[in-house]
């Protein structure tokens, strides 16, 4: 019989799960799909008791396929990161979680960095404290819900955190995860007790940190009802998303970049963590390495996958609808549209982190006229995206030569990703596992954990259905022709909501 790895990656969008065997075949890959509950107002929240039952879901769909609960050997975990989930005593979250995208902790970020200074901040934290981060999340909530602060036993902040928590009841947090909070020293891996001190938080109520590949307990006796997992089948800490989805890209050496493509995307490579060298530019984030010697460097964008799932409005999409038959027009209404090059369009529909900081809503077409058509339209909403990765590629001093690796659910579009190609003038490799490889990626994490494969070696991908994107000539001259433009109409929008 054969035995696997169980591994889970819970996106904004849905929960994706798969079995990896001892020798990389990877079977049963599951989806169930998640719900975000959005706001004018910059709330972005998801219900954590969902992701469970989302996980249950796809547990007793493997069961129903003729897996076996004896056949699972560890459960590996990844998942989305920066996330604010209160936890009571009786270990249930006191609210929904509040996504990394949330963006309403204005007062209290600007609070925050006032009182400490900006620049001390960074220094001690290797990152900028702004709405998205923990902290400000944590005085905002505490303000708005102070009885509900009251019965807050502790903070779980990524949602593969809150799957751990109710499969073995233990309250982790991996160095990845933590270094998105605003709360975690980067060089010595211990929370900032001062800081939460003086924001009148007790130390106590933060998770216990855990490497990656530790082994944080087993499946209960509750948990194992109600998901059919065996009592007792171990579980990994596991590693936030970027982390996880760097590793299953197959991504290992310093300075070599690559791009994910989800809800949310992000441009990353490695560099050196001894010793640390801050990137000039405060939007770029670093993040604590599953190995010691390395960070990841990371841009991370807040718009991307949902912008084109806001394009699918513009070919008459609405909710309840089909969305696969409106993707597919949206696609071929922008192929068919080709250079765009007077038309712009800067994707900041939300608040946005990198390449630009921004907590409201600056998004904005420029250069329609009477002939604009909505092909046009469509082409210029992929075009907007990849001129925003590339001012990103750019802050992170990534180079063009050779090809750069491209991850995530996104990578299925074919538009966005020869929208890509032309914008940073290289190649793109995508492999046909791309939706799937942060699970993969924390497979790998667990593969190690239990001697499946060497720590030294790179984990084996699955590159079936492999394709390489490469730049239109004439298409990549006009990119590059309008990234300026682009670069400056953004600042302009942007410096228009600043100031308004």
């Amino acid at each position: 019989m054969s035995t696997f790895v169980a591994a889970f990656d819970v996106g904004t969008t849905s929960l994706k799960a798969i079995l990896v065997t001892r020798d990389g075949k990877i079977c049963h890959e599951r989806k169930a799909a998640l719900t975000t509950r959005m706001t004018e107002d910059g709330l972005v929240e998801q219900d954590p008791q969902e992701w469970f039952e989302a996980m249950c879901s796809v547990t007793c769909s493997w069961w129903k396929a003729g897996v076996k609960p004896s056949s699972i050997s560890i459960i590996a975990m990844t998942g989305q990161m920066q996330d604010l989930i209160p936890i009571s005593l009786e270990k249930r979250a006191l609210c929904r979680a509040i996504l990394y995208s949330d963006m309403r902790a204005v007062a209290e970020s600007e609070h925050i960095n006032e009182l400490f200074g900006k620049s001390f901040l960074r220094e001690q934290l290797a990152n900028t404290m702004t709405p998205a981060s923990i902290l400000p999340k944590m005085l905002h909530w505490r303000r708005q819900f102070p009885q509900s602060f009251r019965r807050t036993h502790r903070y779980l902040f990524g949602a593969k955190d809150y799957l751990i928590m109710m499969l073995c009841d233990r309250l982790v947090c991996d160095p990845t995860t933590a270094s998105t909070t605003g709360l975690f020293l980067h060089g010595v891996q211990r929370w900032y007790t001062d800081i939460l001190e003086k924001c009148d938080f007790s130390v106590s109520l933060m998770p216990d940190i855990e490497t990656a590949g530790s082994v944080v307990g087993s499946v209960n006796r509750s948990a194992s009802k109600w998901t059919g997992f065996l009592q007792g089948t171990p579980i990994t800490c596991g590693v936030g998303d970027a982390m996880a989805a760097t590793l299953g890209a197959g991504i290992a050496e310093m300075n070599e970049a690559y791009i994910y493509l989800g809800t949310t995307a992000w441009v990353a490579s490695f560099v050196p963590s001894v010793p640390l060298k801050l990137p000039a530019n405060d939007a770029i984030y670093t993040l604590a390495g599953q190995d010691k010697d390395k960070d990841l460097r990371i841009a991370p964008v807040l718009n991307a996958g949902n912008i084109v799932s806001w394009a699918l409005t513009l070919v008459g999409c609405k909710p309840g609808d089909d969305a696969t038959r409106f993707y597919e027009l949206l696609e071929k209404e922008a192929a068919a549209a080709g250079d765009v090059a007077p038309l712009t369009f800067v994707p900041y529909l939300n608040g946005e982190r990198c390449p630009i900081q921004t907590d409201g809503q600056c998004g904005a077409f420029v250069g329609i006229s009477a002939g604009t058509t909505m092909g046009q339209l469509a082409r210029a909403v992929f075009n907007g995206l990849a001129q925003s990765l590339r001012w990103c590629a750019e802050l992170l001093d990534v180079s063009e030569n050779g090809a750069l690796r491209v991850v995530g659910g996104g990578a299925r579009s074919a538009v966005w990703l020869q929208a890509i190609a032309d914008a940073f003038g290289c190649p793109l490799i995508v492999s046909g596992r791309s939706e799937i490889q942060p699970a993969l990626g924390a497979a790998s994490i667990a593969m190690q954990t239990i001697g499946w494969a060497d720590t030294r070696s790179h984990f084996p991908l699955d590159d079936d259905g492999r394709v390489l994107i490469v730049p239109d000539v004439d298409l990549s001259m006009a990119m590059r022709d309008g990234h300026k433009r682009f670069k400056r109409l953004s600042e302009v929008i942007v410096g228009l909501e600043r100031r308004s």
